[in-house]
């Protein structure tokens, strides 16, 4: 399909005039070329309180095209211009070098009517080309010049287009013939839509939690900042390229109000433990791409889920998400993602950008877990651990119980030979469980071994186990979990 642009001035078709008449058009769109079409914000409503009028640009509204078949002198012809997706805001005018140029004529003989449509709401013109004979005759490769006022436009989901047509008589011209009456046409692009929002993030490389400081520091690598803070990825939210009704540039405040927020998905809930001013709050969005500027904190507690920051209508350019926690707590794995949140500004139709992924916080030791244990006396439950490492390593032990249900006493630190296999009673992690409404003697039992995760195996093994006669019945064993990997 053939393109073209339309400019910003009053719809005009080939008439008469000479080229000083567009003297302030400069280098309009060929019909036969959208490259550059310009493109304007989706979320914006170009109706009549608010059209296409890109005064700015006074480009952005013309386009060119050729004759496409020769016009003697003497004769009259009939330009056709119907737009697709718009309708012309105000109405067009009748006036010789202002509306309209077709190639070299010049005399004040000659004239332009608009002998249809053209009127304010309208979607088509049919404009009336009278040359004089003492014009020169055109040939077809004269070119048009057509300028469009300002629009309004039906949908921004679709492209505005417009179709030129070159029409032997009044008849034809108002039918919109395709037949033989039809002398020329060509179709062309005018105006783009895409979106007035940029949603960018830059993912760090994972961050890993050190088993050796049983997942309290982060380990040198990948997201690390410091042994309390990984940078979890840089964002940006912002304008887009695309211009606002009068041609210029694009503001935040143009598509999103206040109330507008990043949200960041994944587990922060590790409290800060930092005085320092900028890692006093356990999550913040730096000032700079690399968590090393003034924090901006999130405007809640974060939590297992997540955070938010308030932004409004101030852009944010490639700022630094960042994570600060404690040292006395474990931190978990999590994968992170951010989303913006949009308060959509008056009279837009702006809506939230899909989520991204941000970030990974990894442990480089080993986590296994027996999703269900009983605790009951009439059985006996244990796990048992098999190590290929070379080196013994540290065992933590602790249970995950049902609301109602509590833990008192219990063996938590352990070790596992390098070599060997470790067996641990579930009595002797869990040795007195109180339980009261809503509680159970179910429980689940997590293990932390300080060694690669490749070098250790977990089974959970049950049995009914009777203490004085020593016999077993009932007998159930399943491989322990891996949290984030099974």
């Amino acid at each position: 399909m053939k393109k073209f642009m339309i400019k910003a001035t009053a719809l005009a078709i080939g008439a008469l005039v000479g080229s000083g008449a567009f003297a302030a058009v400069t280098a309009p769109v060929d019909l036969a070329d959208d490259t550059t079409v310009v493109t304007f914000a989706k979320e914006l409503s170009y109706v009549t309180a608010t059209p296409l009028n890109p005064t700015a640009t006074p480009t952005v509204l013309s386009f060119n095209t050729p004759l496409g078949f020769g016009v003697a002198a003497n004769s009259t012809r009939y330009i056709r211009i119907d737009l697709g997706n718009a309708k012309f805001h105000t109405a067009l005018s009748n006036t010789l070098g202002t509306d309209i140029d077709v190639g070299t004529l010049t005399t004040g003989n000659s004239s332009v009517a608009i002998s249809a449509g053209g009127a304010a709401g309208d979607s088509y013109v049919i404009f009336a080309v009278a040359v004089a004979g003492s014009d020169v005759s055109q040939a077809a490769s004269a070119t048009v010049k057509v300028l469009v006022p300002s629009l309004r436009v039906t949908s921004t989901a679709s492209p505005v287009t417009a179709t030129y047509q070159l029409h032997e008589s009044g008849a034809s011209a108002v039918a919109g013939a395709t037949g033989a009456a039809l002398l020329n046409t060509s179709t062309g692009t005018l105006v783009k839509f895409a979106t007035g929002l940029t949603f960018t993030v830059v993912t760090s490389p994972t961050t890993t939690a050190s088993v050796e400081k049983a997942f309290k520091e982060f380990k040198t690598g990948g997201g690390y900042v410091a042994v309390d803070t990984a940078k979890l990825g840089s964002v940006t939210f912002s304008a887009s390229s695309a211009k606002k009704h009068t041609g210029g540039a694009l503001a935040l405040s143009d598509v999103v109000a206040a109330g507008t927020k990043l949200e960041l998905l994944g587990d922060v809930s590790i409290p800060a433990g930092s005085t320092d001013a900028l890692k006093k709050n356990s999550v913040f969005l730096s000032s700079d791409a690399d968590c090393g500027g003034v924090g901006t904190a999130a405007t809640a507690v974060p939590t297992a889920t997540g955070a938010a920051f308030a932004t409004g209508t101030t852009a944010v350019t490639t700022k630094g998400i960042c994570y600060v926690v404690n040292g006395t707590a474990a931190i978990p794995a999590a994968t992170y993602k951010v989303v913006p949140t949009v308060v959509a500004a008056s009279g837009t139709a702006t809506v939230s950008p899909g989520e991204k992924s941000i970030g990974l916080i990894d442990r480089d030791g080993t986590e296994l877990q027996a999703p269900f244990v009983t605790i009951h006396p009439d059985y006996l439950a244990r796990v048992v651990l098999t190590s290929q490492h070379s080196a013994d390593a540290a065992v933590t032990a602790s249970t995950i119980l049902e609301d109602g249900s509590a833990c008192v006493g219990g063996t938590t630190a352990y070790t596992l030979k390098a070599g060997k296999q470790l067996f641990i009673n579930a009595k002797d992690i869990c040795p007195s469980l109180t339980v009261t409404t809503g509680g159970s003697t179910r429980a689940a039992v997590k293990l932390i071994i300080a060694a690669p995760k490749s070098k250790v195996e977990g089974v959970f093994n049950m049995m009914n186990y009777d203490a004085v006669t020593g016999k077993t019945s009932s007998l159930s064993a399943y491989p322990m979990l891996r949290p984030t990997s099974n």
